[in-house]
């Protein structure tokens, strides 16, 4: 699903701030797009199955959960993965441990703060991941920057409930 990329792949982002090209800039503010237009269909894909949406894009000390949805007394954290090629894998063996320890943490910061406010109760918390494929060619960039789909048949949605457990929070 998601290729390991060598130090020559110009779609990686240079450490250094001087040695960023045009180019370069490019490939990454369309790979933003493309996670950010990615996370607006997973939230309308969650909306539509009965989810209700908490938080998005939800920033912490120790980083951002995607989304944040509920059902019933279920607390789930989505993390959303996005690509334009062909996967390799699901997106649960695509994410790697590092990344889960993050989102982790960040749900222990969510949650309480979360407890803080008058907000429902929940008995239990998921951590899952929403993959999507969007081919090549079924979107294009408008006119700000935003990504347009123009085939909605080509999204290909992967949903992975209790992708992983979480030793590192709560």
């Amino acid at each position: 699903m998601f290729k390991s990329k060598s130090k020559s792949d110009p779609s990686i982002q240079s450490k250094s701030l001087y040695s960023q090209s045009n180019a370069d800039q490019s490939v990454i503010q369309t790979r933003n797009h493309l996670g950010i237009y990615g996370e607006s269909i997973a939230q309308a894909y969650l909306e539509k199955n009965g989810y209700i949406v908490e938080a998005k894009n939800w920033r912490g000390n120790r980083g951002e959960i995607d989304l944040v949805v509920r059902t019933d007394s279920t607390l789930i954290i989505v993390e959303v993965r996005t690509t334009s090629t062909s996967w390799l894998d699901r997106p649960a063996e695509a994410t790697p441990l590092s990344k889960q320890k993050q989102v982790a943490r960040c749900a222990n910061e969510y949650l309480h703060q979360r407890n803080q406010k008058d907000a429902p109760n929940v008995d239990y918390i998921r951590f899952d991941i929403i993959g999507l494929l969007l081919p090549k060619g079924s979107f294009k960039q408008g006119s700000n920057g935003q990504l347009v789909h123009i085939n909605e048949l080509g999204v290909v949605i992967d949903h992975v409930e209790n992708a992983y457990t979480s030793p590192w929070a709560f």
